[in-house]
């Protein structure tokens, strides 16, 4: 938060500020993405409403920026208030996950599919959210409805998925999602929904992975960070006119639900580890 309060002191000279923005918005998500999946004991949660705010901040900062009506000091005062209020907060004691250890049934090869899975169902479904063409979207009200869709979606998927099971949830959620994303685009009301059903997934990926990565949570949410502006990448190619099709939106969708669905299962029946199932010292992926 301090690196990007800096970069508000720096805007005279764009891209300072950019790099200095960017790191600093990294660094957060990193730190952030620990904090909540370290927290979040097993549960995805936490990790949902941490991710679920981000949405609301980029599409109210777009609509301000537009507006030419951005004013500094207000953001740079918030953020060193945040700051204060943090340093200020009682210092947790979170249970360490550098003790868990996966099961000692885990085989390395699946551990490496099951990690590529769930990295790739992110990186498609940034590379659809990127790539729908929506021209309703400059309608405010509309947009702000769509973005709540979003926030809502990463928010209580992970909280329903804690109580139905994360496949049911996270892979439901996109099939459901499939064609009313692909193929009904001129209607709001159900892109809409649509929006908030494909978003469901996103506490499960984050979860899943956190708990393949035993004290490496910062690492596992960096991860999904990477996928997301991997798939984001072709939207700002000549490609967009092919990923905007709806053939495309529809068998991106497809595939990944497929990939998410075969990575959580793979983790369930490989890595999920019970109550006594540990690796004495050493996971097989550290020995490695």
């Amino acid at each position: 938060m301090l690196l990007v309060a800096a970069g508000l002191l720096l805007m005279r000279a764009p891209l300072p500020a950019i790099i200095t923005f960017g790191i600093g918005n990294a660094i957060f998500h990193a730190g952030g993405g620990y904090a909540s999946l370290k927290m979040a004991n097993g549960k995805a949660s936490l990790p949902g409403i941490f991710v679920a705010p981000g949405a609301l901040g980029l599409t109210l900062g777009i609509l301000i920026g537009k507006s030419g009506g951005f004013v500094a000091w207000p953001f740079l005062l918030l953020l060193l208030a945040m700051c204060a209020c943090m340093l200020a907060l009682p210092r947790l004691e979170l249970q360490s996950l550098a003790q868990r250890r996966l099961p000692a049934n885990a085989s390395l090869p699946f551990f490496e599919m099951v990690i590529a899975l769930l990295l790739l169902s992110v990186v498609i479904r940034s590379l659809v959210g990127q790539s729908l063409v929506l021209p309703w979207k400059s309608q405010h009200s509309l947009l702000l409805a769509l973005t709540l869709a979003v926030v809502l979606g990463k928010a209580l998927g992970g909280l329903l998925a804690d109580r139905f099971g994360w496949a049911a949830v996270g892979v439901s959620g996109l099939v459901v999602a499939l064609p009313l994303l692909a193929f009904f685009d001129p209607l709001p009301a159900l892109v809409i929904l649509g929006t908030f059903l494909f978003n469901l997934s996103m506490p499960v990926t984050l979860i899943c992975l956190s708990e393949l990565l035993p004290g490496q949570s910062g690492f596992a949410f960096g991860l999904t960070a990477l996928a997301i502006i991997i798939g984001a990448l072709p939207a700002f190619l000549p490609l967009q006119a092919l990923t905007g099709a709806p053939v495309f939106i529809f068998v991106a969708i497809l595939v990944s639900s497929a990939a998410l669905l075969i990575g959580l299962r793979l983790y369930q029946r490989y890595f999920q580890a019970g109550p006594a199932a540990a690796l004495p010292q050493q996971t097989q992926f550290e020995e490695q």
